[in-house]
């Protein structure tokens, strides 16, 4: 379920220490761009998903009289990571500190634990984590100056997408 996969991954990334810069801070609902100079940010957003359900077997009779739907979906979301960070042009570590970053988000999201159990933090519904970052996009491509001349601060970014594939079981009963 999508809220319940943006809210995982916020906490997976959450905090992420990095050699060169201050911790990732992760986020769902996108900052405000000036505020974002103390640290990295991790902006998630679950843009695209897809949905295979299996049905069999169906209308299972619980003693209590309720139906459990039985099955489960399976969804596939391709969910957006947009990394990003400034930098004084004259840091030392401008070179290196902002690839390094991409190294430890990747290097994270390649060895967490699944499968997991998660639960939705509007529903309470619990659903299963089966794979995430098995499929993987990076495009590394963003750098930007805030000056003509080329001086200031570089503003650097990196967009991810993390294939994550969530199974659903309906286990609450339905009268």
């Amino acid at each position: 379920m999508l809220a319940s996969v943006q809210y995982w991954l916020k906490g997976l990334l959450n905090g992420l220490q990095n050699p060169m810069l201050n911790p990732l801070e992760a986020v769902i609902q996108p900052p405000v761009l000036a505020d974002t100079g103390d640290h990295p940010y991790a902006y998630i957003w679950a843009g695209r998903g897809h949905e295979a359900r299996q049905t069999a077997p169906r209308a299972i009779r619980q003693p209590s009289g309720a139906v459990n739907p039985g099955g489960y979906q399976k969804m596939i979301w391709k969910t957006d990571v947009r990394l990003y960070t400034v930098m004084a042009q004259e840091d030392p570590n401008i070179e290196l500190a902002f690839p390094a970053l991409i190294d430890v988000t990747v290097r994270w999201l390649n060895t967490t634990q699944i499968p997991i159990i998660i639960t939705d933090p509007v529903t309470g519904q619990q659903s299963q984590i089966l794979t995430m970052a098995e499929t993987l996009d990076i495009n590394y491509a963003t750098s930007v100056t805030t000056m003509s001349t080329g001086q200031g601060i570089i503003r650097f970014g990196c967009d991810f997408v993390v294939e994550v594939q969530e199974k659903v079981s309906w286990t609450e009963g339905v009268a």
